[in-house]
């Protein structure tokens, strides 16, 4: 098997907008980056875990510990066993039943396929043809003091509060929210579990 590369880093990335949640403050979000070199071709994979476990969600933490004494050992055994890297499509049977793992197999997954179409020469749209365009969605939180800012292309607004019953507060704001950004507009809940109480809204402008 010709040489093969690992690289794994992560960059702290701070909020233009940071959004209050119930459990935290989301000021800095954190990625983790893989680079996978072979053959003198690069595929990058990228994930962005919370920065504390939170409703089922693993920490950044736990993902790297993953990483570290699992998810990477795997590819590794497996490709000084078979001679060379394993298939993109055969990641998801490196998955386990710990939260951490699915993250950690999905950025490996994610170098693995854009190694893979590099190295054939194709783009992802032919594994998956585009079917329609995907809408921009902003997040927002009525927990925040601070005015809310929402992009002006934005197809979809989600807005955090906290669990249990909106006080008037909150509902003016988000009431504000609707008149202020559309004119017509589709006001769903999205979150209904104790943990969470977030909103979704489909704007039409």
């Amino acid at each position: 098997m010709n040489e093969v590369k690992c690289t794994l880093w992560r960059d702290d990335v701070t909020l233009q907008w940071p959004v209050s949640a119930a459990a935290q403050r989301h000021d800095v979000r954190a990625r983790l980056y893989l680079r996978i070199e072979q053959d003198g071709l690069t595929g990058f994979g990228e994930v962005a875990p919370q920065p504390f476990a939170l409703n089922g969600d693993p920490s950044i933490d736990e993902v790297l510990e993953e990483l570290d004494r699992v998810t990477m050992p795997q590819l590794l055994e497996v490709a000084a066993r078979e001679g060379t890297l394993p298939s993109w499509t055969r990641l998801a049977r490196f998955a386990g039943s710990r939260a951490a793992s699915s993250f950690s197999v999905a950025l490996i997954e994610m170098a693995l396929l854009d190694l893979d179409l590099r190295l054939s020469g194709a783009v992802i749209s032919s594994l998956w043809p585009k079917n329609f365009d995907t809408p921009n969605q902003t997040t927002v939180s009525i927990l925040d003091l601070d005015e809310c800012s929402i992009a002006n292309d934005a197809a979809r607004v989600r807005v955090k509060t906290m669990p249990g019953k909106l006080d008037q507060r909150a509902l003016d704001l988000l009431s504000e929210l609707v008149v202020r950004y559309c004119s017509t507009s589709t006001v769903r809940r999205a979150g209904t579990s104790k943990y969470s109480n977030r909103w979704s809204r489909s704007l039409t402008s």
